[in-house]
Formats: C-alpha cells, structure tokens, sequence
C-alpha cells in the first residue's frame, strides 16, 4: 500500500458516523446544560423546551414526564426528588476512557494520561473533567504561562470562568 492509499484509509470517515457522534456528544452537552439550568438556576421553562425533534438527531426525552407539571414549583418538586437518576443518565451517556501511564519528558514523573485518537475522544474527555467532582489536573505546572483550566460557567450567573481545579463550581 502506497502513501496515498493508506491516507485516504485512514483519514476518511462515514458521514452518517461522524452525524451520529456530534449528537451523541450535543445531546449530552444540551442535557447537561438543561440539568445545571434547572437545578442551579431554577429555569423550568429550560426543562419544559429540552424536547425536539430533527432531521439528524432529535433530543432526550429524559424529562419529557415533568411536562405533566404546569405549576413551576411542582415541576421543580418532582425534579429536585428524581435529580439523582436524571445525572445519573447524563453519566452513562459518556463513552469510557482508556486510561495509560506515561512519563512527562520534561519533568520525567510518571502520568495518567486518557488515551486520545479522535476529536471526539478529546471533546468527550474535556467534557468528562467538567462534570466530574474529582477530575485530574488540567495543569499540572502552576508556572506555565497559559492557563490549561476548563471553560465552565458560574451557576448562579452563568457567567465564564476557567477553572483550574476540579473544586471549582
């Protein structure tokens, strides 16, 4: 096989798989968004709009049932008691990690590393450190020019912060 041959090999992809994985990956960011939104802010009406339906991909219905609920209070009743299972379906959206150790070529310490090969794998894993409680470190130098923390937002004003520790809400 000749250097062409094995670049189109493996550089191409299946649209409909590509398709298929940004709103596998979407999905999980809108629910996400739509569970802090509720659960922080107390937006109901976030809940309320989270179904929809599309031409590629067509949303959660994970709280669809709360549209039974027309008086705001109610609905966040019942969502506050059945908060747990809603994140919990958010956590099994995501795909697992290989995880390996390698050693930093400047430092020489030994790290646990996700193993990348897509720009999936890379949205996934960046997507996975926000959500976590206990992530590992973004930036394991503190004396690196550039701050390697993840882009998250304050949940009571959604404004933008990076943050650099996974103690950060």
């Amino acid at each position: 096989m000749d250097f062409l041959e094995g670049l189109k090999i493996y550089t191409t992809f299946d649209v409909d798989d590509f398709v298929g994985d940004v709103c596998r990956l979407g999905r999980a960011l809108e629910y996400y968004d739509i569970l802090t939104s509720v659960k922080y802010n107390r937006n109901v009406e976030a809940g309320r709009n989270l179904y929809y339906e599309w031409k590629h991909c067509n949303s959660l219905a994970f709280l669809e049932h709360f549209l039974q609920y027309s008086d705001d209070e109610e609905y966040l009743k019942h969502f506050d008691e059945e908060y747990d299972n809603l994140f919990f379906n958010l956590l099994v959206m995501f795909p697992d990690f290989k995880l390996r150790l390698k050693q930093d070529k400047k430092t020489h310490n030994a790290e646990l590393t996700a193993e990348i090969k897509s720009v999936f794998d890379i949205a996934w894993y960046t997507f996975a450190r926000m959500v976590a409680d206990v992530a590992p470190q973004a930036d394991v130098d503190p004396d690196y020019e550039f701050s390697q923390g993840s882009i998250l937002t304050y949940m009571a004003c959604r404004e933008y912060f990076a943050r650099h520790s996974s103690h950060q809400r």
